[in-house]
C-alpha cells in the first residue's frame, strides 16, 4: 500500500477584460497507483496580485497579460466601484 497526494493545475482560463487568471486544480490521492480521491478547488489571480508562489506556468502567464497598462486600468475601475463614502480611504492612512 503506497499513498500518494498529487496536486496539479488541470484547467487555467483567461477571463474578461482585465484578464483575470481562473485556476482550476485537481488534487488525487492514489493507492499503488489507483486513484481512490479526487477534489477540486479553484482560484484567481486579478491583475496586481502578487504571483510569486504560483508555478512558472502562472508566473509566464500573469507576466503576459498582467501589463502595467491592465493593471493600471483595474485598479481605476476598482476605485471606479467603490461607494462614495470609501473614496480616499487608502489616502488616510
Amino acid at each position: 500500500m503506497v499513498l500518494a497526494k498529487t496536486e496539479s493545475d488541470e484547467k487555467i482560463e483567461i477571463v474578461g477584460e482585465f484578464k483575470t487568471l481562473q485556476i482550476r486544480a485537481t488534487v488525487r490521492v492514489t493507492d499503488d497507483g489507483e486513484v481512490i480521491s479526487e477534489s477540486y478547488h479553484r482560484r484567481s489571480i486579478p491583475p496586481g496580485q502578487d504571483a510569486s508562489d504560483e508555478t512558472e506556468e502562472i508566473k509566464a502567464l500573469v507576466t503576459l497579460y498582467h501589463t502595467p497598462e491592465i493593471i493600471e486600468a483595474y485598479r481605476q475601475w476598482m476605485i471606479d466601484q467603490m461607494p462614495p463614502q470609501l473614496e480616499g480611504a487608502d489616502d488616510a492612512k
